[in-house]
């Protein structure tokens, strides 16, 4: 067996302890059941978890115990299901993974509780790390996640901020939200092995890798969010770029996509090297769809 199906293989067994470590750990908080039932209806949509997958491979990669790599990979899920809860209130999205979002399906102020009490819960689960030593920079690392993500989503409120960015300043302003729970997934498992390494590099790979797939999500939404009036990579290009057709959008949105996707590639040659090629297939994967999306609009 190939090292790569043996650590999809385990990655795969991993994640079925991720979920249920999730469930025994918020089973354990008293709280009202309203709050507790919407909880649990959005974590059994489920999701592509690929925040736990990826630091699932990482701990693997640097030889950490299996038991810390769930602790570490169910706190950081349970913090991002927390920002999408957030999220989907505050952008009045009806719908998350092909399911009513919590606070359509019960109502705004259960959906900030049940937020509020997964972020809580993050903090519970990462505090059970079997290296005492190790757990309280892991917290802090988890506490500056949470501050970097909180100052990214504030810049919701203002829609009219959004509006006057240039396409370079949405990307940065959206990094805000996503790149700190994709770098945590690295540099938590580097931390607690002991493992030095700059976090601009860090940044340098997830930066433009989540620039790009914000890009790719704009160019699929496009018509959506420009009904709404919700801001969009496409409509700032627009501003940009007057004398352009749509289908020149189109064009210029996917060359800016796979550029910051090869500076991402480019970029992840610095990892150490018990982590080269962690990221690769999530660039491949994202690659993939940014083809099929061209194949989709090649007649546009």
């Amino acid at each position: 067996m190939s090292y790569t199906s043996h650590s999809n293989s385990l990655t795969s067994n991993l994640l079925n302890l991720v979920d249920s470590y999730l469930v025994e750990s918020l089973s354990n908080v008293d709280c009202d059941d309203n709050v507790d039932t919407a909880v649990n209806y959005h974590l059994s949509s489920g999701g592509n978890k690929v925040r736990a997958k990826l630091t699932l491979e990482a701990c693997h990669r640097l030889g950490i115990q299996e038991n810390d790599a769930v602790i570490m990979a169910a706190a950081i899920e349970c913090l991002h299901n927390a920002s999408l809860l957030h999220d989907d209130l505050m952008d009045g999205d009806e719908y998350r993974r092909k399911k009513e979002a919590v606070w359509h399906k019960y109502n705004s102020q259960i959906a900030i509780c049940a937020g509020d009490m997964l972020i809580a819960r993050s903090f519970g689960i990462l505090s059970h790390l079997n290296c005492k030593l190790k757990i309280g920079e892991c917290l802090h690392l988890l506490r500056m996640v949470t501050e970097t993500t909180i100052t990214g989503q504030s810049a919701d409120i203002n829609s009219q901020t959004w509006q006057n960015l240039t396409t370079a300043q949405y990307c940065n302003t959206v990094a805000l939200k996503s790149v700190p729970l994709l770098q945590v997934c690295v540099a938590m498992p580097l931390c607690f092995a002991d493992v030095e390494m700059d976090i601009k590099v860090l940044n340098n790979i997830f930066n433009p890798f989540a620039s790009a797939y914000q890009i790719i999500d704009d160019i699929e939404d496009w018509q959506q969010d420009d009904a709404c009036g919700r801001c969009n990579y496409l409509s700032l290009l627009a501003k940009e770029c007057t004398c352009y057709l749509p289908s020149d959008l189109y064009c210029v949105a996917f060359q800016d996509a796979e550029k910051l996707i090869e500076i991402s590639e480019k970029n992840e040659s610095q990892l150490p090297p018990e982590l080269t090629g962690l990221i690769s297939p999530y660039i491949q994967k994202l690659k993939l769809k940014i083809q099929l999306l061209k194949d989709e609009h090649a007649y546009d």
